[in-house]
């Protein structure tokens, strides 16, 4: 995987993430992660740009900017992350 994230830090950062935002696991795989967010009072601004600083290509490949991040995450209520 690029940016030097492993494993281990995935698993570090989803179990950060579901303390604080109720994250759901549904796939996983070696290089990518899916998860529902189940709480209702969600700050998705920052949840957005915390998922941005971990997994950068979610903007530059996906959504194109951090506030369509955070619009398609409080949409969907879907974490997706992925590194190649």
């Amino acid at each position: 995987m690029n940016y030097n994230i492993t494993s281990d830090d995935v698993l570090k950062k989803y179990q950060q993430w579901h303390s604080i935002y109720g994250l759901s696991l549904f796939g996983a795989g070696q290089d990518w992660i899916e998860a529902k967010v189940t709480l209702n009072k969600v700050n998705w601004k920052q949840f957005a740009k915390e998922v941005f600083k971990f997994c950068p290509d979610v903007v530059w490949q996906g959504t194109g900017s951090i506030e369509e991040l955070e619009l398609e995450m409080k949409n969907t209520k879907t974490l997706y992350c992925w590194w190649d």
